[in-house]
């Protein structure tokens, strides 16, 4: 491989994010920070307002509270957040029964190059399914 296409091919790794979330129309990020005890990535209420990327500023649906392991391999984003996400399951249920809402995992895999697959370990997956009602997985294109 030439210097120039060995540059080119080390710029752009595998993007992988494996993200935990609640969503719900009552969902309050701060209640939630409170029960859970973690600092979201991202979160919003219903009815936020936020600019559109088609533009003119719109109106939240729904509340989200999520947090995100990133990386280049979807099995080492799923351990880290199991790491952080296991160890407070109890409260995660509690703070989702509290504001009926949904508990999901959204898995994000976007390969280098365009094409391509990733391998979870299904004890992984099996962890990472008693943490949620649904698994979500995204293959932007």
């Amino acid at each position: 491989m030439k210097d120039d296409e060995a540059s080119r091919h080390e710029e752009r790794a595998d993007i992988a994010h494996v993200e935990l979330g609640l969503s719900g129309d009552r969902v309050v990020p701060a209640e939630v920070t409170a029960v859970i005890g973690l600092l979201p990535s991202r979160a919003w209420s219903k009815g936020d307002s936020y600019e559109s990327k088609a533009g003119g500023v719109r109106k939240r649906p729904f509340g989200i509270w999520v947090i995100t392991a990133e990386g280049s391999d979807v099995e080492q984003c799923a351990l880290g957040l199991l790491a952080v996400a296991e160890p407070r399951a109890a409260a995660i249920r509690q703070a989702a029964e509290a504001a009926g809402a949904t508990v999901s995992v959204g898995v994000w895999w976007e390969p280098e190059g365009g094409q391509g697959g990733f391998t979870v370990a299904s004890d992984v997956l099996r962890r990472i399914s008693e943490l949620c009602d649904r698994v979500d997985v995204y293959f932007p294109g």
